[in-house]
């Protein structure tokens, strides 16, 4: 297998697109691929990823790092190679790429967004679902319920509220452009992560801890 991190619109980018188009074609959280163009042209942060067997692509991956976090999106196995162990070969490469950035980002963990079906996939690769209603912003059809899931990408193992509002404003902001300060999705959100101090995620089965009570409870 070959692992090609992307960083111009060239062939590999054409073939990663090509896998995506296949995979999401038909799912209300496709984005379009220009998304992944204009994300392109950094020499130290790659924002795509392919995976080949021998000449043929396999695999695709988009994926960013920020100081409040690293985040991987859409990754696809092209669907007639798909139940063959690529798409964890991709997560395990992508997490290498993400590990070795972080360290001078300064991530601590790296994000996923998911839905119900593919849970079990992200957990066995070690990404732990998140205790809170995490919704993708509107891409086309509104607000889309999903699990964000988390992995530490050093050895902390504790995750604070307040420091996984910081990333989900990044990427409300900075990644999806969208003005979510006064959407009740967001606002619930927060009341959440406000109220969720710390989280374990070292093993099963995985709980908050000393989480306090909601703001309107508190009133």
């Amino acid at each position: 297998m070959r692992y090609e991190e992307i960083r111009e619109k060239n062939e590999d980018f054409e073939d990663a697109v090509a896998i995506y188009r296949e995979s999401f074609k038909d799912k209300s959280v496709a984005v379009s691929p220009e998304i992944f163009e204009r994300s392109l042209g950094s020499t130290k942060v790659p924002a795509l990823a392919l995976l080949r067997r021998g000449k043929e692509p396999i695999s695709m991956a988009r994926f960013a790092v920020f100081p409040e976090g690293a985040v991987i999106w859409y990754l696809a196995v092209k669907p007639s190679e798909r139940g063959k162990g690529y798409g964890t070969t991709m997560v395990r490469k992508v997490l290498e790429t993400l590990t070795r950035i972080s360290k001078d980002v300064g991530a601590e963990f790296v994000f996923a967004e998911y839905e119900d079906a593919l849970a079990g996939f992200w957990e066995r690769n070690g990404f732990r679902k998140l205790p809170v209603n995490y919704y993708q912003p509107p891409i086309s059809d509104g607000w889309v319920r999903m699990n964000l899931g988390a992995k530490p990408l050093t050895a902390r193992c504790e995750l604070s509220g307040e420091a996984l509002l910081r990333f989900i404003k990044k990427i409300y902001g900075d990644v999806y452009g969208v003005d979510y300060l006064r959407d009740q999705h967001f606002t619930a959100l927060e009341e959440e992560c406000r109220g969720l101090l710390v989280w374990l995620c070292r093993g099963f089965p995985i709980k908050p801890i000393m989480q306090r009570p909601p703001l309107a409870a508190m009133a």
